[in-house]
């Protein structure tokens, strides 16, 4: 849920947005199983445990005492106790302070250990500092018996980091900060993440283009699409590159994706914009070009009932959701007060989906918390599209006229000729019929719910004017 200061930005008549999307190489089971502890004593506001695993997350900039740290123009924040809860990570906090030169004295150095009951094995780290990020850190992995398998120090860092190399069936890991970037720093650690992160933002898109589709009568899947395009100079995304992450890229690969916007000069926060997963990649040598597609693009199973079946419509999504792997939901209760009657030959799973939500008068999609969703169309406005957050004044153009909609009842092993039709019109008298059809619906299969499919697409179609916006969205 985005704050208020959020809402305040975003709806600023100047304002400055971001975006973020990240690939995740992960193993999981370390960040379950790891104990972490500081061998440097942290700050009394130091939230070590908020660094496990942390990945969607929003941060401010908070007040400490450090040499020409704390600026008065507003940006920065009071810290807060560890004791209350707050919207935001504060994370790790050390309580050294590096030197004149950013270096941190031998006896003094801040480190945390990684402890495990297990052997675990990654292919790297990934870190997430402040802008007063450390520059060079020492990274010791043991295996069970304490003996050393892997010792790096690492220089040239960001505050995004990350260390690859494989690592197989460590024990314990000690990350030690070595230096900060300016002089008299501490070092603030939001995210320790066992695997690989790779992460883009804002001027690391050539091109972004992220398309939320729905469809108010589901008359095509409304899958939604992410593309970004990259630079490759590094040659990440090249096969023949051994270091890079093309190797790990594999379709249904995760990319998740977030907007946000600056609460002022530093300090941004983030709102998810759902999850979506590798469908192509290409590269040039020089670009690297993404395309990921929600969950629904990646149904591809078929369903098919032998005989006649009762059941609700909502335990009929359910059902074929179930069937192609699919748990996490949030289906409209209206559903649950439709029983249908059927029987059908095998059909595709996800146009099967669709049907449900046709006769049940529901929107289909798949929400930023990757649920696959039906939902009723909202009868009231949530805001107003004014003309101070447009681009340019809106294309109104008319849609066709539909003045009949005809709704085929099922009926299974009963030609399509010989089925019933229902027609739902609001014609004048002598005026010229223009019919939008819907047939071969297995989940329509008695008159009344065919009556109310078509008034239902009668009422929507006979808003006939569409509008094509270019307009400053809110995420």
């Amino acid at each position: 849920m985005a704050s208020q200061e959020f809402q305040d930005a975003i709806t600023s008549e100047v304002r400055r947005t971001s975006a973020q999307a990240t690939f995740e190489f992960l193993d999981t089971t370390a960040s379950a199983d790891t104990s972490l502890s500081s061998t440097n004593q942290e700050t009394q506001v130091s939230r070590l445990a908020e660094i496990n695993n942390a990945r969607d997350y929003n941060t401010l900039k908070y007040i400490t005492l450090e040499h020409n740290y704390f600026a008065l123009n507003g940006s920065s924040h009071l810290t807060p106790k560890t004791s209350e809860t707050i919207p935001y990570l504060v994370g790790y906090l050390s309580n050294s302070i590096s030197d004149s030169t950013g270096t941190f004295d031998a006896s003094d150095v801040p480190t945390i250990h990684c402890g495990f009951t297990t052997d675990h094995s990654s292919i790297g780290l990934s870190f997430e500092f402040d802008k007063e990020y450390p520059t060079q850190i020492e990274i010791i992995y043991y295996d069970k018996n304490g003996n050393v398998l892997k010792d790096d120090t690492l220089t040239n860092n960001d505050s995004t980091f990350v260390y690859g190399g494989r690592i197989a069936n460590y024990r314990a890991i000690d990350i030690k900060f070595l230096k900060t970037r300016n002089p008299y720093r501490r070092v603030r650690m939001y995210s320790l993440i066992f695997g690989i992160i790779k992460q883009w933002k804002d001027k690391d898109f050539l091109e972004f283009e992220l398309t939320r589709n729905t469809n108010i009568v589901d008359e095509e899947i409304p899958i939604s699409e992410l593309v970004i395009k990259v630079d490759n100079l590094s040659r990440e995304f090249n096969i023949v590159n051994p270091s890079g992450v093309y190797e790990f890229l594999q379709s249904k690969q995760l990319l998740k994706v977030k907007l946000g916007v600056y609460l002022n000069d530093s300090d941004v926060e983030y709102v998810n914009m759902g999850n979506y997963y590798l469908s192509d990649w290409q590269t040039d040598g020089i670009t690297a070009t993404l395309t990921a597609d929600d969950k629904l693009s990646f149904i591809t199973k078929t369903f098919s009932v032998a005989s006649n079946t009762t059941k609700t419509l909502k335990q009929w999504a359910i059902d074929i959701l179930t069937d192609s792997g699919y748990t996490d939901y949030d289906i409209d209760d209206s559903l649950a007060n439709i029983t249908v009657t059927t029987r059908f030959d095998a059909m595709d799973s996800i146009t099967l989906l669709k049907k449900i939500a046709l006769a049940s008068n529901t929107l289909l999609y798949v929400d930023v918390n990757d649920k696959v969703v039906f939902k009723k169309l909202p009868t009231t406005k949530e805001g107003e599209i004014e003309f101070a957050n447009m681009y340019k004044e809106p294309k109104i153009s008319l849609d066709p006229v539909t003045n009949q909609v005809s709704v085929e009842v099922w009926s299974y092993g009963v030609s399509e000729d010989a089925r019933t039709k229902v027609l739902v019109h609001n014609y004048e008298a002598d005026e010229e019929i223009f019919t939008k059809e819907y047939k071969d619906n297995p989940f329509i299969t008695t008159q009344a719910i065919a009556t109310n499919v078509g008034n239902y697409i009668l009422d929507l179609l006979s808003n006939r004017l569409e509008y094509n916006l270019d307009w400053r969205q809110n995420p």
